[in-house]
């Protein structure tokens, strides 16, 4: 049960500090970070008791068959879950999401100063 979700407590599941900690992390994500630091993942369809609406898991093989690590630079599982908490934030469906965030907050910035401005000029109109 890996989680790196900054907004847990640790007794909740949260294995990571919140200092390097992800705001709700996927599968996809994970996996994908996984697979960047060049170690065997799959994606399994599974729950788990505790966060029983969160969907999937993902395996990742840290060890080669002969017993030497896949990634030497991956030495444990609090290691790799740290180097997937720093590539987390920089996966394409998160700045994808970031960048439609802002969009919908410029253009509802936009549709806030327009209904302003309408006031201010019906107001003038009414004197």
């Amino acid at each position: 049960w890996m989680r790196g979700n900054k907004s847990l407590s640790i007794a909740k599941g949260r294995k990571v500090s919140k200092e390097i900690g992800v705001e709700n992390p996927n599968v996809i994500e994970i996996n994908d970070s996984v697979k960047h630091l060049n170690l065997v993942s799959t994606i399994e369809d599974k729950r788990h008791p505790k966060d029983f609406w969160m969907r999937g898991r993902v395996r990742v093989r840290l060890k080669n068959e002969d017993g030497t690590l896949a990634n030497p630079e991956i030495k444990s599982r609090k290691v790799l879950l740290r180097e997937v908490c720093k590539l987390v934030p920089k996966h394409v469906l998160r700045q994808k999401a970031a960048e439609q965030k802002l969009a919908q907050q410029a253009a509802a910035s936009v549709k806030a100063a327009k209904k302003t401005q309408k006031k201010k000029t019906k107001k003038k109109n009414k004197k």
